[in-house]
This record gives structure tokens, C-alpha cells and sequence, in this order.
């Protein structure tokens, strides 16, 4: 799990999620699980979350990319400490998380994916990157 420099926002795995000492450590207080194929983790209760089950490629419903954004880019802006986790974390995740700093801080989605990147191992779905710009635009 790796924390973005300047932001209250952690990307992560499918084992992130489910440790839910380490994100108390951490002082997260939101959790959004992206990936299809994994269960939902068991949380205290006093943590929110959110599960939008994501395919890494294209194909994903627009409203379903819309919301994983939308809401990631409000609990940016309202700094919330949040973990964005799918199964590998190096697809789905990353590329919320780079599309919501883009919304929330009215920047470039490119220039947000270096920032990404600079701190967090990534393997971008070409397909989903293609369907998260053409959201944004």
C-alpha cells in the first residue's frame, strides 16, 4: 500500500483492504474496492466504503466509472483519508485514483498519472485509461 505525496490517498490490493489494523494505523476512514473478481473485506464499522466492481480493461458501464471517480475526487477534496485497492493494485486503482486527483484539483489526467506513478507501481489497462479520459473530457 503506498501512500500519493500531499494526498490523504493510498493505493492498494486486495489484501490492503482486508487488514483493517494497518489502515487504523493509518488513520483511513474510507475504503473503495474496485475489483469484480475479489469478495468484499469485512471493515469496523465506523469505516466507510464503497465496492464498484471494475473490469480491468474496457467494456465497464460509464456510471460505474462515473461514480469510482466522482466519489474518490469528493473524498479528495473533503480530505478523507481513503485507500482505492483492487486486485493487483496496478491497474484499477491507479487509474481512479490518477482520473479523481484530476477532478478534484482541476489538473490534467496525464499530469495526475505521473503523480501516480512516481509512487505507486502501476500496469494501466490501455482500455480502461481510453474509457476513463473520454469520461473526463
Amino acid at each position: 500500500m503506498n501512500q500519493i505525496p500531499r494526498y490523504p490517498l493510498w493505493l492498494g490490493h486486495a489484501g490492503d483492504c482486508r487488514d483493517p489494523e494497518r489502515l487504523s494505523d493509518l488513520d483511513i476512514e474510507a475504503v473503495i474496492q474496485l475489483a469484480t473478481e475479489e469478495p468484499p473485506p469485512t471493515l469496523p464499522r465506523d469505516t466507510l466504503f464503497l465496492r464498484i466492481p471494475l473490469h480491468d480493461g474496457s467494456g465497464n458501464h460509464v456510471s460505474r466509472l462515473r461514480l469510482a471517480v466522482e466519489v474518490a475526487a469528493g473524498l479528495l477534496r473533503d480530505r478523507v483519508p481513503t485507500l482505492v485497492c483492487c486486485s493487483a493494485g496496478a491497474s484499477r486503482s491507479p487509474a481512479i485514483a490518477a482520473c479523481a486527483l484530476a477532478v478534484a484539483e482541476e489538473k490534467p489526467a496525464s499530469e495526475c498519472l505521473r503523480l501516480v506513478q512516481s509512487s505507486h507501481a502501476t500496469d494501466l489497462s490501455p482500455g480502461l485509461w481510453h474509457d476513463l479520459l473520454s469520461l473526463l473530457h
